[in-house]
């Protein structure tokens, strides 16, 4: 069995329990020395679910609804998680894309998340963001190279 088969499963579990927000769910199937990197390293399972928890409350605190759509992709030799957002506030829409790099222990539970800011997109979101009024700060995007 391929490392694609193998974790097929997971990936849909993963993709629908970020879709719904459900941090209890997705806590299973993290490892509990699960990392998240996204320009700074998160580690341990609790530490990644608390921030994943907290970027919820921030989005349900400023915009006035958010959908999000999560795609799983086979690419060479790993899973990416492709998630669209789509925000609305005060009458205005944007939907805004980055992907998520999974990696699995032997026993299939998420080890490694990595924060992929797609070309474009982070600036998008911050036009937006701007044009609303909501206060934000725009992450470092450095390219990796």
């Amino acid at each position: 069995m391929t490392d694609q088969q193998q974790f097929e499963e997971q990936v849909n579990r993963y993709a629908s329990f970020v879709e719904k927000n459900d941090y209890g769910a997705l806590s299973g199937l993290l490892d509990l020395a699960c990392m998240y990197e996204d320009g700074s390293m998160i580690v341990g399972r609790d530490n990644v679910i608390d921030l994943f928890h907290a970027a919820d409350e921030w989005v349900k605190q400023n915009f006035d609804s958010i959908e999000q759509e999560c795609t799983p992709r086979w690419r060479e030799d790993h899973w990416i998680m492709e998630i669209t957002s789509r925000a609305e506030c005060r009458g205005e829409s944007c939907a805004h894309k980055c992907e998520q790099r999974l990696e699995f222990t032997p026993e299939g539970l998420v080890e490694f998340i990595q924060y992929i800011f797609l070309p474009g997109e982070v600036e998008k979101l911050s036009r937006f963001m701007t044009r609303v009024g909501i206060e934000h700060q725009q992450p470092e995007t450095s390219d990796p190279d």
